[in-house]
């Protein structure tokens, strides 16, 4: 689409908490229709920003905040049950629980790096520690485990919510999601968890010294910066 406003601007919203971008003094409004209409002024500044910085075309790539906001505002309403369903689904096979026993160095990796988030997911909802495996079976969830988790994402803003949710289905971990939607790591540590054995395995095929596989690489960029884009999504 081709830039079509020449003025980016910023106004308080007139009967409900939060802010207008306004271009060429009308309200940016979302697929479904409602004005964009961030809370925080820090937000709507940065959201604002991805708009000015447009050239004669607009590239929806390069505003994740105005993306986020347009999601939250579109599908959080209607969707909150379906997101919480979904994160305990994530639960039930987190990457975090499953183990390599056949490669020393990914284990040792595995108990560095993950043993120290299910520890502190357990602590936190003050559950039985999760259960790993290095199997492919999937074990049903505890019921206090369930009650506990349901009762957090239900308290959760639907900022954090949304979040969580995305994290978890980025990278297969309701514990990564939440450890990142409640500032628990950054965004290279959840990336470092999440992307553990594929580095490991990059490593052994010395793709340090000769490049990755330019779809892998990608890949591993995007993940890279939507997590970093979650992080400025609810801390900007």
């Amino acid at each position: 689409m081709k830039r079509f406003y020449a003025d980016v601007t910023i106004t308080h919203a007139p009967e409900a908490p939060g802010f207008h971008i306004l271009l060429d003094g009308k309200p940016i409004r979302t697929p479904l229709r409602h004005v964009l209409q961030p809370l925080r002024a820090t937000l709507a500044d940065a959201i604002a920003a991805e708009w000015q910085a447009q050239d004669t075309k607009i590239l929806p790539d390069t505003m994740p905040m105005t993306q986020m906001q347009t999601m939250l505002q579109d599908r959080c309403a209607t969707e909150r049950d379906v997101w919480q369903t979904e994160i305990l689904a994530f639960l039930e096979t987190d990457l975090l629980c499953y183990l390599t026993d056949d490669m020393p160095e990914i284990a040792a990796n595995q108990a560095n790096i993950w043993t120290p988030l299910r520890t502190w997911f357990a602590d936190w909802l003050n559950i039985a520690p999760l259960v790993v495996t290095t199997g492919l079976g999937v074990d049903a969830l505890p019921v206090p485990t369930i009650t506990k988790l349901q009762v957090q994402l239900s308290a959760s803003t639907p900022e954090i919510l949304m979040v969580w949710r995305y994290v978890a289905g980025l990278t297969g971990s309701c514990v990564l999601g939440a450890a990142l939607a409640h500032g628990v790591r950054d965004a290279n540590a959840v990336f470092a968890a999440a992307q553990l054995e594929e580095m490991a395995l990059s490593k052994k095929a010395h793709e340090d010294v000769y490049g990755q596989e330019p779809y892998q690489e990608k890949m591993q960029g995007v993940l890279r910066r939507e997590l970093h884009s979650c992080i400025a999504f609810l801390t900007v």
